[in-house]
């Protein structure tokens, strides 16, 4: 088995890491689209990472135990484990069935109660973690990398591609917003553009905030002419269809 070229050296890769892959930027817009229970492309992505990263960082973290806990043994039976170790972690389902087996190991001298808990607590994480493997049809940890660097890629080409559509997004709830408040303000700035004299129409501005919310919706609302007829329901689902 030392020459099987997919064998992994635990001394190395737990020196060494694994990258976590950043999600995507959410705006405004995907957050209250995902609160309101609407999937979005960005929060799939997100949710895929965040899936992904979780397992590797479990990953690491075992195989760093692994390396911990083999060095604690005598000097005879650490090679052994090693090397049988080193064979096994080339698969992530014994790699998490080892991490059983080195947690079992440290609460040993925990009480029945505290061990059952602990033993419930891991098989829930190994078995959610096995089940997402079996989804992505991911065996090694050649495999999860090779699926994180893809990942990420798919991230990179997501933030380039989401620019310009985040960017309408932010324009359409623009306008959304400065159409409420145009229809909130409008009574209070038609009493302001009534009033003729200027000091007296300076102080109902002051005393009236409405004005000056109403003044800026409408300034926003004039640079995108384009929309100007288009309906509330179309422009939600033009930002539905863009995220």
């Amino acid at each position: 088995a030392n020459d099987r070229p997919e064998r992994v050296d635990l001394r190395s890769y737990a020196r060494q890491g694994l990258d976590i892959v950043p999600t995507v930027h959410e705006g405004a817009a995907v957050r209250q689209m995902e609160k309101r229970g609407i999937q979005t492309n960005i929060g799939n992505l997100n949710r895929e990472i965040r899936a992904a990263n979780r397992l590797m960082k479990s990953i690491r973290q075992l195989i760093q135990n692994l390396k911990g806990w083999i060095t604690e043994l005598g000097e005879k039976r650490k090679e052994l484990l090693a090397q049988k170790a080193a064979e096994e972690a080339t698969l992530l389902p014994n790699l998490l069935m080892k991490y059983m087996e080195i947690r079992k190991e440290e609460r040993k001298d925990w009480t029945r109660a505290g061990q059952n808990r602990g033993t419930s607590q891991d098989l829930k994480a190994v078995s959610e973690a096995l089940s997402y493997l079996r989804q992505k049809g991911l065996s090694t940890v050649e495999d999860l990398e090779a699926f994180l660097e893809s990942s990420g890629k798919s991230a990179a080409d997501y933030r380039n591609q989401m620019k310009p559509k985040e960017a309408r997004s932010k324009v359409i709830d623009g306008i959304l917003a400065s159409r409420t408040d145009c229809k909130e303000c409008k009574p209070v700035y038609e009493k302001y553009q009534k009033i003729f004299f200027k000091k007296t129409k300076e102080k109902f501005k002051q005393e009236h905030p409405e004005v000056a919310r109403y003044a800026k919706a409408a300034a926003y609302l004039a640079k995108h002419p384009d929309d100007k007829d288009s309906t509330q329901k179309e422009l939600q689902e033009e930002q539905e269809t863009l995220l």
